[in-house]
């Protein structure tokens, strides 16, 4: 029922207009502005070298909003505070640091056994990840979202997101002492970010964009990801969406749950969305973030699978269609051996 209801509604021939990298970069000057175009060639992992114009002494991560609201990265920042200036190479007088992006992205499926995917590629020999799974960047603490509920704190800066992968940016990088050229000495690694919203959060936009655009977003996630990393890879993973959605609601939510209120719920949430097509296109009600809140049931992430193209703007991707448990899912162990990357 919750497919066919919504799959009848869907136009699958349908595109969205893709935004042009003018219009993506007026939206968003400064992170264009400290992500380059070109990264440092030889290395597998997207990195750059950035002009440090800090002062050297001082801590470099004191205003990083992720350790303000984590111990667990606060653990990190201190670490990785200690080491600062041994990895800062230094050119015609002036110092510079390795910064880098994910090479790969696990955008989802929420409850399809990302987490286990997470926990075999962290055991390869050349797979860094940033201190814990999801960080949610692009769709949340860029917009100052921790939890909407909670409404907005300070936007995370793209310098606070960088900050994440110094640690793998130094294992690239290597000894300077022993290479002052300052070439890398792993240019094998590669980092991974395993945000599940990634792939189908854009409930931020309407905080943030104006509504010329007939409901729906402007920009979406992916466009930006795609402007700045066409190259990127994305693994997908996917499940029965019926069976994925009651495990998210076995997962969240409040006690006392059975297959009878899981039904009532869905179907009073269908009826708030199919309400909304009376008046408006499959599209704008998707992206209806008062339309989100008020389900029951999240039906949102399957909603904008169906909908948006998250990927379309994308040259490369792996895609993973798992199998199906009520806990999530679990792939096969050669996800996580040596060949698997090799093709990357």
């Amino acid at each position: 029922m919750v497919v066919k209801s919504i799959t009848s509604r869907v136009e699958f021939g349908s595109s969205r207009q893709i935004p042009s990298l003018k219009e993506l970069i007026k939206s968003d000057p400064h992170m264009f502005s400290v992500i380059p175009r070109k990264f440092l060639p030889g290395i597998k992992n997207p990195c750059w070298y950035e002009e440090f114009t800090g002062n050297i002494t001082s801590d470099p991560y004191r205003t990083n909003l992720y350790g303000r609201y984590s111990r667990r990265f606060r653990t990190v920042f201190q670490h990785l505070r200690s080491t600062f200036r041994d990895h800062l190479l230094h050119r015609s007088r002036k110092p510079y640091r390795m910064r880098c992006l994910p090479f790969f992205y696990i955008i989802g499926q929420p409850k399809c056994g990302t987490t286990d995917l997470y926990d075999r590629l962290r055991l390869h020999p050349d797979v860094r990840f940033t201190t814990f799974k999801e960080p949610h960047w692009w769709t949340r603490k860029r917009f100052g979202i921790i939890r909407l509920s909670e409404g907005f704190h300070d936007r995370y800066p793209v310098e606070d997101y960088l900050d994440l992968f110094d640690q793998a940016a130094y294992q690239i990088q290597g000894n300077l002492t022993a290479n002052t050229k300052g070439s890398p000495s792993h240019p094998n690694i590669i980092i991974g970010e395993a945000s599940a919203s990634t792939m189908w959060d854009n409930n931020a936009w309407v905080y943030f964009y104006d509504n010329a655009t007939g409901g729906e977003p402007p920009f979406l996630i992916q466009d930006f990801i795609h402007a700045l990393q066409p190259d990127a890879r994305f693994i997908v993973m996917l499940r029965d969406p019926v069976e994925r959605l009651y495990s998210d609601y076995l997962y969240f939510g409040i006690a006392n749950k059975s297959a009878e209120d899981f039904h009532e719920k869905v179907s009073e949430s269908l009826q708030l969305f199919e309400g909304c097509l009376t008046e408006y296109t499959m599209r704008s009600c998707v992206y209806n973030t008062t339309i989100n809140n008020a389900m029951p049931e999240n039906l949102h992430v399957l909603l904008a699978s169906f909908v948006s193209s998250p990927l379309s703007a994308s040259s490369s991707f792996t895609s993973s269609s798992s199998q199906t448990a009520q806990d999530g899912c679990s792939l096969d162990e050669e996800w996580a051996n040596n060949e698997s990357l090799q093709s990357w």
